[in-house]
């Protein structure tokens, strides 16, 4: 029906018969305001759908970074607040989006209040699974590369702490592969921000599966519940 509001027309391109992935887990989200919401979807050819999701914000939020820079940690709190909140509902769900990065990151720059997008690598997973499906380098942990494996934990926590890290020193943590598995997370205890912070990311940016914080402990993180 006619609502003369904005919305995002998404062409996916699936098997016949099958509805996409994609759907069905924005369909489970539906109701999620952390989440760029389902509309609807069609199918217009035996192996071409049409998805309507809810626009939001004026940018992703790597155009804003790009844009504006220099977030105040007070921001960058709020930021990180919604999209940890967004990851825990996914989580109770069983669903991992597998691509957490700003460019997946809508934001109205005004409240600066963000919706997570782009659930289009999204899955549905079991507790403690040892997932082996494709990831994206620059936001792949170094088990992936080394292990060949991953969890939806390990991977959401170290997709956090790059994004951590992107907000307060406006550059990545990492550039290649190499440096993902071996090089360790540099932050100068003289540069900007606070030293909650800083130690939070590195424990998100532990090389280690087993010693990287968990995504239940980075909710308990004093700088995650402070006001």
């Amino acid at each position: 029906k006619q609502t003369n509001k904005a919305v995002i027309i998404a062409t996916l391109y699936k098997k016949p018969v099958y509805v996409p992935e994609e759907v069905k887990i924005l369909k489970k989200l539906k109701n999620e305001p952390g989440i760029a919401g389902y509309i609807d979807h069609f199918q217009i050819t035996s192996d071409t759908h049409y998805l309507i999701i809810e626009y939001f914000g004026s940018m992703t939020l790597k155009k804003f970074l790009s844009s504006f820079g220099d977030l105040s940690e007070k921001h960058i709190h709020k930021i990180t607040s919604q999209l940890l909140s967004t990851i825990k509902v996914c989580t109770s769900l069983n669903i991992l989006h597998k691509n957490i990065k700003s460019s997946c990151v809508l934001i109205d720059i005004s409240s600066l209040k963000i919706k997570l997008t782009n659930f289009g690598f999204a899955c549905f997973y079991k507790n403690n699974e040892q997932l082996t499906s494709k990831l994206w380098y620059d936001i792949a942990p170094p088990e992936y590369f080394i292990q060949k494996s991953y969890t939806a934990n390990g991977l959401n926590v170290w997709c956090l702490g790059l994004l951590l890290y992107k907000m307060l020193f406006e550059k990545n943590a990492f550039e290649t592969i190499h440096d993902i598995m071996f090089s360790p997370c540099k932050i100068s205890t003289y540069s900007y921000g606070s030293t909650e912070l800083k130690e939070l990311i590195l424990r998100c940016l532990d090389k280690s599966c087993k010693t990287r914080i968990t995504l239940q402990e980075l909710t308990l993180h004093s700088w995650i519940t402070k006001k």
